[in-house]
């Protein structure tokens, strides 16, 4: 058996400290939210949004009055530009409070708040 040389031990430690202390990585799962993204129309999208392709029934988005077809461009202090910027968001998020969800509408800016759900 080979014995690891030094560099990658240190290099080893490093990693996992920068993960331990990164806040997505201690945020966990990220919280639902019950709007599914259209993934396609959001790469077309040219980093303008995340079109939701369905509200799940009695989720959070719902709740908050979202609807199909709306794009989310800011989920609580995250502005949202990708797919990857909203799972971000959503793993960052603070528990058990509401979030501001900016959203575009038929050409129109809105907002409203969510209270997402901690995943188990």
């Amino acid at each position: 058996m080979k014995r690891a040389s030094v560099e990658a031990v240190i290099f080893s430690a490093v990693v996992v400290t920068s993960l331990a202390f990164s806040p997505v990585y201690a945020a966990g799962k990220p919280h639902y939210f019950g709007g599914v993204p259209d993934v396609a129309a959001a790469a077309a999208n040219n980093g303008t949004g995340v079109p939701l392709a369905e509200v799940r029934k009695d989720s959070p988005a719902e709740q908050a009055g979202l609807k199909s077809g709306d794009v989310v461009v800011q989920l609580g202090d995250t502005k949202v530009r990708t797919v990857d910027d909203l799972v971000q968001a959503l793993r960052v998020a603070p528990r058990d409070q509401s979030v501001r969800v900016v959203y575009i509408r038929e050409g129109q800016q809105n907002q409203t708040e969510a209270r997402l759900i901690p995943r188990k």
